[in-house]
């Protein structure tokens, strides 16, 4: 979905499971639960997940920031993914238009 130089804005209406490989860049609005593993997942940009259940296995890399929106969340990991914060991926994919406080993240 996208590419480094043309970003998209994509909005998934309920759960995204992720199988094979997938590569995208901007934002990811997934309205539902994300399931990601068993498959290549690169994100660049911001990612935000509404759902209740997120499920990140294997080794998927999002780069930039994942939001996860629900108040009543269960955050799954395993494997090696990679949940790297980046100004500059966001900055060119995914800045979403009002302030951040990155007062509480430590860029890598």
């Amino acid at each position: 979905m996208g590419s480094e130089d043309y970003p998209v804005i994509a909005v998934i209406n309920g759960d995204l499971e992720v199988t094979g490989d997938f590569r995208g860049y901007g934002i990811l609005d997934i309205r539902g639960s994300l399931l990601a593993g068993h498959g290549t997942v690169v994100w660049t940009g911001l990612m935000i997940v509404h759902g209740e259940e997120t499920w990140i296995s294997g080794t998927p890399d999002v780069i930039g920031s994942l939001w996860i929106k629900s108040d009543n969340v269960t955050l799954r990991v395993s494997g090696n993914p990679s949940i790297l914060y980046s100004t500059e991926a966001l900055s060119l994919h995914g800045n979403p238009g009002f302030y951040l406080d990155m007062s509480t993240w430590e860029e890598l």
